[in-house]
């Protein structure tokens, strides 16, 4: 069970190396191309930020692989001076916002409780046939 709260690869791996092989492991088993942007040293987040943010990401993936028919998905995580920032945008068929505002899965209201419990703000932009942008920025706690 505690393996399903914070997995093991974040501790093992940390953040941005365990998002590379999550990505390589779903481009395997999808058969849809990753791209991941990403800065060059990571930055040291607590470990309820690191957890909240992969589950954040998993669950994108997951939505990708089901709904979205994408060939393509890029993944960025960058880190401002007051932020942090992580994005999944799919080339996938999209959706109505407006329609599905009443039809919030698990997945999202899942996403949308993570990032509140680590202070962020968290959005999904899509449109029908121009695919879907999950957007996620957390403030950085100041010491």
């Amino acid at each position: 069970i505690s393996s399903e709260l914070r997995p093991s690869l974040l501790d093992d791996l940390g953040l941005m190396a365990a998002m590379e092989w999550q990505l390589s492991e779903f481009e395997k088993r999808s058969d849809i191309q990753t791209r991941f942007i990403h800065p060059l040293e990571e930055v040291q987040l607590p470990d309820t930020v690191k957890t909240a943010l992969f589950r954040i990401f998993q669950e994108s993936l997951t939505n990708v692989a089901r709904h979205s028919e994408a060939k393509k998905v890029t993944v960025t995580l960058a880190y401002k001076p007051d932020s942090l920032f992580l994005s999944i945008a799919d080339n996938g068929r999209g959706f109505d916002n407006q329609k599905a505002g009443d039809r919030r899965t698990l997945g999202i209201l899942g996403m949308n409780e993570r990032t509140s419990m680590i202070a962020g703000t968290y959005e999904i932009e899509s449109t029908p046939g121009k695919g879907t942008l999950v957007s996620v920025k957390v403030p950085f706690i100041k010491d």
